[in-house]
């Protein structure tokens, strides 16, 4: 903690003061001998250095780690030595930035060797020197308007942009908050424990994000490292031995709690990050044009907003087309799954590879494509899975299924890095719970609008391929209009498009060579593994 000893008076915090020029180049020099902090370790210095020397830094540490008091110490350093200068402190929730990170703030002002000065109020202090204050605000999208446009007043040619606990903020406010840090002697430091591995902070780990990273594990804190308790602060022994027991080595509250580094997967997560990084080591498989190239479409509609219609390709179990667009013509975009699913080598006759979302906006596009001859598969969302005792609704079954895939036969090696990026950004963020179905307890996936709020996107790409490998949950489940339904049965060879709505149709004479095909996988194969994270 600061000590009260002061050597300097409130006159040298003046700009162009030799003491200003000397700290501004040594942070932890301000910290000791304006602040009056006693006790500074390795990290705290290496974080200090990451934010005089880089324009954007993320700092992801273990369980009192300092990095939020750290922080705070930087944020006076900024305003004394920069004038004019601001600084913005935001935080998932106002109650958290009030109890923690102000506290802190607080306390450092309080407890200073060399008085301040100006006016500490509840969320704002406010400098004597002009355009010089720090702002503490909530990340929400409704902080003002939208994402960060509520702050757009506050710029600065000197401004320090501070996001504590950022797991929680949205990365739309991320993305948006990019507008305020345009001059060059801006900077931005994110911290938090890395409790959710899908989220805009983890986005700030990827070789290409232009953030400086910096992780601390407990086994680098003071404490542990000396064995003995040095600073009442940071995490000590028996508390490691307690992380020891429970949540326990291995687990994602060991990983993020006690390593400081982002779990493969949450709690209660359906699908990892690991599951997906196995998938991207499988390359495809070339296969001679003279032999069966199995294609499959997966298509998710939205309508007008800011959701995306998505359609995935899947052939040979490579993804091989992603694209998505906004467009409320939900005709056009039938249009265009029928274009790619032609240029992929899937006839009329074998539509019912190409599975459509006909929940809400899907079902006029699914009726839109049997009116022109392409009688696809339409899933219901919210209809009964095939696996009752499994499976809460036929999406969670669907969701499943990708994950089964992504660990056994996915071949992504060398897919596009935005495609990735929007593949993990959906699948890796979503969770399941356990709710009681008819008797038994089932998993279910969380609602496609909770997970709209939480991600701050809806996840389209994520249910677009989960349509694409539909047909491992299912045998294909095909539109007819009620006008083919006596040509169907009178003739299968004139007519092969068949419905097959449950497991026991799958030997249906209409798709007899894919059941072949695929005897193996519909009657003796299993789910790889039928737990889930977190369960």
């Amino acid at each position: 903690m600061p000590s009260q000893t002061a050597t300097y008076s409130e006159a040298d915090l003046i700009r162009g003061t030799p003491v200003l020029e000397r700290h501004r180049a040594d942070p932890i020099a301000f910290m000791r001998e304006i602040l009056g902090v006693g006790y500074v370790w390795p990290l705290m210095e290496t974080l200090a250095s990451s934010v005089r020397d880089n324009r954007r830094t993320a700092v992801a540490g273990c369980h009192d780690s300092s990095k939020t008091f750290t922080a705070a110490a930087l944020a006076w350093w900024w305003v004394c030595c920069f004038q004019p200068a601001k600084v913005i402190i935001t935080s998932p929730k106002e109650e958290q930035l009030k109890a923690v990170f102000w506290a802190d703030l607080r306390t450092l002002y309080h407890e200073s060797r060399v008085p301040l000065g100006g006016d500490m109020l509840a969320l704002e202090w406010r400098s004597a020197f002009p355009d010089t204050a720090i702002y503490g605000m909530t990340a929400r999208k409704d902080t003002g308007g939208e994402g960060s446009s509520g702050m757009q007043g506050y710029k600065s040619p000197r401004l320090l942009l501070i996001m504590d606990e950022a797991v929680g903020i949205d990365r739309a406010f991320f993305d948006s908050a990019k507008g305020l840090l345009g001059a060059k002697g801006c900077r931005w430091l994110a911290l938090a424990n890395p409790t959710n591995p899908n989220c805009g902070f983890r986005d700030c780990w990827r070789h290409d994000s232009g953030w400086n990273t910096i992780n601390i594990s407990a086994f680098d804190t003071p404490n542990i490292l000396a064995g003995e308790d040095v600073n009442p602060y940071t995490p000590n022994t028996i508390w490691l031995e307690e992380m020891r027991k429970d949540p326990g080595e291995g687990t994602p509250g060991w990983d993020s709690r006690v390593l400081g580094r982002f779990p493969t997967a949450g709690i209660n997560t359906l699908i990892s990050i690991a599951d997906l990084d196995g998938a991207c080591e499988r390359p495809p498989v070339s296969v001679p044009r003279h032999e069966q190239q199995e294609t499959f479409v997966g298509v998710d509609l939205a309508g007008e907003g800011d959701d995306y219609s998505v359609i995935a390709v899947v052939r040979n179990d490579a993804l091989v087309e992603l694209e998505w667009f906004q467009q409320p013509d939900l005709t056009r975009v039938a249009d265009r799954a029928i274009e790619m699913a032609s240029a992929w080598g899937i006839p009329k006759a074998d539509a019912w590879k190409v599975s459509v979302d006909k929940t809400g906006f899907g079902q006029g596009a699914f009726n839109y494509m049997g009116r022109v001859g392409w009688y696809v598969n339409g899933e219901d969302f919210g209809s009964n899975p095939m696996r009752e005792d499994r499976y809460y609704n036929r999406r969670t079954e669907l969701w499943a299924g990708v994950r089964d895939w992504l660990r056994s036969d996915a071949r992504l090696k060398g897919i596009k890095p935005n495609w990735r990026q929007r593949l993990e950004s959906d699948l890796c963020g979503c969770t399941v719970e356990k709710r009681p179905k008819k008797g038994v307890t089932v998993f279910n996936l969380e609602k496609k609008e909770f997970m709209k709020k939480r991600l701050g996107h809806s996840p389209d790409h994520g249910d677009a391929l989960s349509l694409a490998v539909a047909w491992r949950t299912r045998s294909p489940a095909l539109y007819h209009p009620s006008d083919l339904l006596e040509a169907k049965y009178a003739s299968h060879e004139e007519n092969p498009r068949i419905a097959t709505t449950h497991p026991e149709d799958r030997d249906h004479p209409g798709h007899a060579a894919f059941v072949r095909k695929h005897r193996d996988f519909y009657e003796e194969r299993e789910p790889l593994d039928t737990g889930f994270y977190g369960e």
